[in-house]
């Protein structure tokens, strides 16, 4: 597995060339998204997005809202950290960087999942790449994603529909940089930096 999670490359990115697979697991107030976009209309880019290679083509782990909100602002280019990751260390960095309260429960529980069901780790290698001894947070996780209906998680704000729900898998088994413009220019302050994408 890519765990190193050191920067590669620091870069400028189309914004159209940056994937949003991890976006299933995370959620997206549009209040949120219309903050982040006035932010970057008004400030710049303060703080670059996070993301990895697959194969070819570049994921985002962290930073979103700022693609989300430079794609509607038609921005010719974004600055990306692009880190030395796979998809399963890039949602462990997404899950340790936000340690603090970034990401919600349900958030926590959606990679969580996604570590279980898709990457095919089990309890224990989840809780130690989480840092825990032992299995009890990772099993509360995944009974949390587990038993949510289809039905709430698709009136649950997100960035995408594509995420999992109980019909496709079934029941559980056991400091800030300088504000960046897309010209080059820069301007304002970290004042206006939102937190978490």
């Amino acid at each position: 597995m890519g765990m190193t999670g050191e920067v590669s490359a620091s870069i400028e990115v189309e914004p159209g060339e940056l994937g949003e697979a991890l976006s299933a697991v995370r959620l997206c107030a549009p209040e949120a998204q219309q903050q982040m976009q006035r932010s970057l209309s008004r400030l710049g880019q303060l703080t670059p997005v996070q993301a990895y290679r697959v194969e070819s083509r570049l994921e985002t782990f962290d930073g979103l809202k700022r693609l989300r909100a430079a794609r509607l602002l038609s921005w010719p280019k974004l600055r990306v950290e692009v880190h030395a990751l796979d998809s399963v260390g890039a949602k462990v960095r997404l899950l340790l960087c936000n340690r603090a309260g970034g990401l919600s429960e349900l958030e926590e529980a959606w990679l969580v999942r996604s570590l279980y069901r898709d990457d095919k780790l089990n309890q224990g290698q989840i809780a130690r790449l989480r840092g825990r001894v032992d299995k009890s947070w990772v099993c509360r996780r995944l009974a949390l994603a587990e038993d949510l209906s289809d039905g709430l998680t698709a009136n649950v704000p997100a960035f995408t529909t594509n995420r999992p729900t109980e019909a496709t898998h079934g029941s559980m088994l056991e400091g800030d940089s300088p504000a960046f413009s897309p010209d080059g220019g820069r301007s304002g302050s970290d004042a206006g930096r939102l937190p978490g994408h």
